[in-house]
């Protein structure tokens, strides 16, 4: 039996939180990018971005909500499982949150057109996840670019279920690839806006034609698939197939009636929002947030997160900017940060050659950091055989905020400093809660850095947690991968330049952390001589696996530093399968030159 690939991931569920975060990060991207070039007002934009991504989210969730679900969120009371994604939901109710922000925020530039490009680009990266995991699989097939998945696969699972293959079999029968035709449609949509748009000349007429087009695109690929509300008969017409034969011709009514009529319309500039309105807007936005997120997995709220700190820092910004006197503002930070005088000049990020040369500052630092880490752990039997296998997950948030001083010199660089964090980590084991644990404690810590090479240390202090799922306590009623601990060393080491490639061994250093996968870590980096600050880290981290982390400045004073890691981790040795994603933020703030 012939067929184009296998795909036998037991851990398919990783990649596809991955290109989840991938495919909006991309999203972002271009968001920010054409506001830039379209000379959109920089918080506004940033408040329409965030709205129609929340907005998103939750409508590829509520469409496949059933009546007890309904029940259960407006008891305000969280979902106990997963109801499953569909991104036509996500769009249905992204428009309306889309115009939405642009009405309260006065937005009358044209956005939908931005939205136009970067939907389909994100679901084209979205659904290489799809495949990957075999969320979206589809009905049995004989054509030669079939695909079939191993014994952990839904579509596995569903042909054992209706007796068309044995159980002992390793791999499905041959399906259609839903997620690469839909892949393959939405490079189709991205050449046919292309060759369109000059045709269309209303605001947002290009964002309904490619929202038509993916319609198109799903009508025809619900014939091929094997689990959109419930297995189906190809010949029948699904629910989603209904919905698209109503929406198909509403659409194209649309936006003829739009080219014909709207483009006669004069142009009404509309006076823009203060910094205080969004400031007001951002917070409704927040609480929506909060009331929803029960609905969203972490990863989600994750995501979600990755526009709103930098919103909130620009509106914070502006609404400080809005409210003192632009020669007043460095004395009106120093009451606000008491003690501390902050000042303007360049940051030195290198030791300068100048031996005369003695220069201090101080740094302040916040963060936030989550992840999940999956373990299953194989117990044998005499034999060696395996007996039972437990299936551990954790989840775990920690914030943080930091203080420390720098004495920059021609022999090195000098800081010492202190961090505070807290947050939460849950366990819970073959789905058994065993730990749920509140995290708090502190870390001091010092750290000399040389030209060719650095040294640190410190400890952590508090009620900490470490996973350590190769010796779990087999006298549990139980298994649990948590080890809880009060006092915890912290130890750095690097050899090389920091502003050309340099190398770094860390023990419980990551900020904020602890610690769960971000115990241990090894990487290599690339410094940037001309821009101060400047590094891409890629490494290994105990049960973070990869990790790729970049050091972006802005401007002389802030340094933003994301984290992003996941799959296997480098402490994974015998124990069966672990896989984890972690993400970090955190935002540095330098000042107090003398």
């Amino acid at each position: 039996m012939n067929t184009l690939f296998t795909i036998e991931l037991r851990n398919g569920g990783q990649f596809y939180a991955l290109f989840y975060f991938i495919a909006f990060l991309t999203g972002l991207i271009i968001l920010i990018y054409e506001g830039r070039r379209r000379k959109f007002p920089t918080v506004p934009w940033l408040l329409v971005i965030t709205t129609s991504f929340l907005f998103f989210m939750v409508g590829t969730q509520v469409i496949k909500f059933s009546s007890d679900d309904w029940q259960q969120v407006l008891q305000f009371k969280s979902l106990d499982h997963s109801p499953g994604r569909s991104v036509l939901g996500g769009i249905l109710l992204g428009i309306p949150g889309l115009l939405l922000a642009k009405y309260f925020m006065k937005f009358n530039h044209n956005v939908m057109d931005v939205f136009a490009w970067a939907a389909p680009v994100g679901m084209a990266i979205q659904r290489i996840g799809c495949l990957l995991a075999g969320c979206c699989y589809g009905t049995i097939t004989s054509v030669p670019w079939g695909v079939q998945y191993g014994s952990s696969s839904h579509a596995f699972d569903q042909h054992v279920g209706d007796n068309i293959i044995p159980v002992s079999d390793l791999l499905s029968m041959p399906i259609h690839p839903v997620a690469l035709y839909e892949i393959t449609g939405c490079i189709v949509i991205l050449f046919l806006l292309m060759r369109i748009k000059k045709y269309l000349t209303v605001s947002g007429n290009l964002f309904l034609a490619s929202f038509g087009l993916y319609a198109i695109i799903r009508f025809i690929t619900e014939f091929f698939r094997a689990n959109s509300f419930g297995v189906h008969n190809p010949s029948e017409l699904t629910i989603v197939q209904l919905v698209i034969l109503g929406l198909i011709p509403a659409i194209a009514l649309l936006i003829y009636y739009r080219e014909k009529k709207m483009k006669l319309l004069p142009f009404i500039r509309v006076q823009p929002v203060s910094d205080r309105q969004s400031l007001i807007y951002f917070l409704l936005i927040a609480m929506l947030f909060l009331v929803v997120s029960r609905w969203l997995t972490l990863l989600e709220v994750v995501t979600l997160n990755l526009v709103m700190f930098p919103t909130l820092l620009f509106i914070g910004w502006q609404v400080f900017k809005s409210v003192t006197v632009p020669k007043l503002r460095v004395a009106t930070l120093g009451l606000i940060a008491g003690s501390m005088i902050m000042m303007s000049q360049t940051l030195p990020e290198k030791i300068g050659s100048d031996s005369t040369k003695k220069v201090s500052y101080n740094v302040f630092s916040i963060g936030a950091n989550s992840g999940i880490s999956d373990f299953s752990i194989e117990n044998l039997d005499c034999d060696g055989n395996v007996a039972s296998t437990d299936e551990l997950k954790n989840i775990f948030k920690n914030y943080g905020i930091g203080f420390a001083r720098v004495q920059a010199s021609r022999t090195g660089i000098l800081q010492y400093g202190i961090d505070g964090y807290w947050g939460s980590h849950q366990e819970t084991s073959n789905g058994i809660k065993t730990n749920d644990v509140s995290v708090t404690g502190i870390h001091p810590f010092i750290q000399h850095d040389w030209k060719l090479f650095g040294v640190g240390a410190g400890f952590h202090a508090g009620t900490l947690t470490q996973l350590f799922p190769e010796q779990y306590d087999q006298n549990y009623s139980t298994p649990t991968s948590v080890r809880k601990m009060n006092f915890f060393p912290s130890l750095y080491f690097r050899v090389g330049y920091t502003d050309r490639f340099f190398g770094e061994a860390k023990i419980g250093q990551q900020f904020p952390s602890p610690f769960p996968s971000l115990g241990i870590q090894t990487n290599m980096g690339f410094g940037f001589k001309k821009n101060n600050g400047g590094a891409i880290r890629i490494g290994t981290a105990s049960f973070a696996g990869l990790f790729i982390a970049p050091s972006i400045p802005l401007g002389k004073h802030f340094i933003v530093e994301p984290y992003l890691g996941g799959f296997k981790g480098i402490m994974a040795f015998n124990y069966a399968k672990q896989n984890s994603l972690v993400t970090t933020i955190s935002l540095r703030y330098k000042f107090g030159i003398k």
